[in-house]
């Protein structure tokens, strides 16, 4: 393991047995002393970083000290949200409405529209989230958002 060096106050870099106030100390002295003789020459073996917390994930780490304590610190920052899929199967998008309670509304509008919206809705093997069809069915028909479509994308993309 790697011992690091505070010096000037508050900042630690990683020590390569360079000399602490003019004296050389061997690099095997971390094996041979406690910490708090490592601690008395500015010298310290930093505690495991705490884990990423639900929702972000670790971008990078540096030592610092918290609660006195001289430990490896995560650099966080958020989970990026999934891609919204742009085609699922027809068979994922029927269970993502099944599972909204939108499907018998999605078959009320399909049943009244015309026949190509019907064939769309019919024979398409795989529905396309920028298809025009898919569009003008979900936000002038239904009244969806474009958040909405996402989030029926996203959980069709997972079944």
């Amino acid at each position: 393991m790697t011992l690091y060096l505070e010096n000037p106050p508050g900042t630690f870099t990683p020590w390569h047995g360079d000399r602490i106030d003019g004296i050389a100390y061997p690099l095997s002295l971390e094996r041979k002393w406690s910490a708090a003789e490592l601690a008395a020459i500015s010298l310290y073996k930093p505690s495991p970083a705490d884990p990423a917390p639900e929702g972000k994930q670790s971008v990078g780490m540096h030592v610092a000290r918290v609660d006195g304590t001289v430990q490896f610190v995560r650099e966080l920052e958020d989970v990026p949200p999934p891609p919204v899929p742009q085609d699922v199967t027809a068979r994922q998008a029927r269970l993502a409405l099944n599972a909204a309670g939108l499907r018998q509304q999605v078959e009320d509008a399909v049943g009244s529209a015309g026949q190509d919206v019907q064939d769309f809705w019919e024979y398409s093997i795989t529905i396309g989230r920028q298809h025009p069809i898919l569009l003008d069915l979900a936000t002038n028909t239904l009244g969806m958002t474009e958040q909405e479509i996402d989030d029926l994308f996203l959980a069709a993309g997972q079944l």
